[in-house]
């Protein structure tokens, strides 16, 4: 009895093997010819491709660097902001979306300054802000671990250390890997809010490039209004509307689907 139920748990780990490397290999099919697309020059094929893949739940950043190479090319300026803001939630150092992201939204800005707009869509960053934005929370999370553990690994030698000096030097060493810990645990909490609690977004469908914002879910009375691009916190969601914050910290209302989330 017993070795049947091995032998059936052995046959579902290599049927769920097998069946986990095919969906894989047709994911990766998938993607190869999202990019054939792309290549060839059939950007709208491309993005419809890559929506797919999306819906299937694949999340990298190539796919997200990817699409918003596309959407720029097909002249969808606010979904490729979107797709680069994506692209750095993952890597935040990725030095090409960084550097495609910065041209678009002066594209962006100097169009609407041509149109008699004062526009600038570089998002507001302090230093707080330009500290979170260089990790993931991952990333943020493994450094914590690795300082903090050095900080009680030095301790550990230290206690097994006879000289003066050295005992000195391990000691200030170790302060100096707890003042990181503190830091980077500090940054881990900060990146941990910003992640699950700070949803953002982006403005991706327009009217002539702008899109109005309203004092309440509603079409009612117009406050103000958002380029193409622009980087907003969503706050509330109510009715098909969003209650969203700009880097300039005005509040409103816009239609949801003129959003999308990073």
């Amino acid at each position: 009895m017993k070795l049947r139920i091995l032998l059936a748990g052995c046959l579902c780990a290599v049927f769920l093997f097998i069946g986990t490397s095919a969906a894989a290999s047709t994911l990766e099919s998938m993607f190869e010819k999202a990019n054939d697309s792309f290549g060839e020059g059939r950007y709208a094929e491309a993005v419809a491709q890559y929506q797919e893949l999306e819906k299937l739940g694949v999340e990298s950043a190539a796919l997200f660097y990817n699409r918003a190479t596309a959407e720029s090319r097909l002249g969808h300026l606010g979904r490729a902001v979107q797709y680069y803001e994506k692209v750095l939630a993952i890597q935040p150092m990725d030095d090409n979306a960084v550097y495609n992201l910065k041209v678009i939204r002066d594209y962006i800005a100097r169009r609407a300054n041509q149109q008699g707009r004062d526009a600038d869509l570089a998002p507001a960053a302090g230093p707080w802000r330009t500290i979170l934005d260089r990790f993931t929370t991952t990333s943020a999370s493994m450094s914590f671990l690795i300082f903090y553990l050095l900080f009680f690994s030095v301790l550990i030698v230290r206690r097994w250390m006879r000289g003066e000096w050295i005992r000195l030097s391990l000691g200030v060493g170790a302060g100096i890997l707890l003042v990181i810990s503190v830091c980077l645990c500090v940054v881990l909490l900060g990146k941990r809010h910003q992640t699950y609690y700070e949803h953002e977004a982006v403005v991706v469908s327009v009217e002539n490039d702008l899109r109005p914002v309203y004092d309440g879910p509603n079409n009612a009375v117009k406050r103000f209004e958002l380029e193409e691009g622009s980087r907003v916190q969503i706050l509330e969601n109510k009715r098909g509307y969003a209650k969203i914050r700009d880097d300039q910290g005005r509040d409103g209302w816009v239609r949801r689907e003129t959003l999308g989330s990073i």
